[in-house]
Parts: structure tokens; C-alpha cells; sequence
């Protein structure tokens, strides 16, 4: 299930989200040491914890919520630390 998850996500992540990061990533890379590492997690926290600290690295803009979560979406929250940026949705 976790193979399945992080398969997922990446493969929105890779085609769809406008990040720099995303885009220059060696996708076939990163998703075998990915694989690698999630095959490894003793608990789901752990599994967590890694797809958030990749995500804040490849997406930064990204926020992964559990389902059914009470998250309250905030544009504000989601703007570049530095650097110009343009608002990109679809």
C-alpha cells in the first residue's frame, strides 16, 4: 500500500505540479531509492515523515493532508519563501 501511495503521488507530482525541482529531477532515480527507503519503513509515521520531507524538497509548494482530515486550505501559506513568483492553479 505504501508502494502504491508514493507511486501515485510522485506521478502527480512529476507531471503535474510547476515546481523548478520537479522538473529537474532524475524521476527514474529518485522513485528506485525512494522504493528502496519506503520498503524499509518500520511504521507508518516513518513512511510519512519521508514523503513529506521529499515533497517539501520537490514540491514546496505541496501539502499532503490524510483523508477525511479537517485541513483549511490558505493561499498565503503556499507562497515561496524568496523570489518572485507567479500564481499557477488548474
Amino acid at each position: 500500500e505504501r508502494l502504491k501511495t508514493f507511486a501515485k503521488l510522485s506521478g502527480y507530482v512529476r507531471y503535474f505540479h510547476p515546481s523548478d525541482e520537479a522538473y529537474h529531477l532524475n524521476w527514474n532515480n529518485f522513485n528506485i531509492n525512494a522504493s528502496k527507503k519506503i520498503l524499509a519503513c518500520s511504521s507508518q509515521e516513518e513512511f510519512e515523515a519521508l514523503l513529506n520531507n521529499w515533497m517539501s524538497i520537490i514540491a514546496p509548494t505541496l501539502k499532503i493532508v490524510k483523508e477525511g482530515s479537517n485541513y483549511n486550505f490558505d493561499q498565503a501559506t503556499l507562497k515561496p519563501l524568496s523570489g518572485k513568483y507567479h500564481w499557477i492553479n488548474w
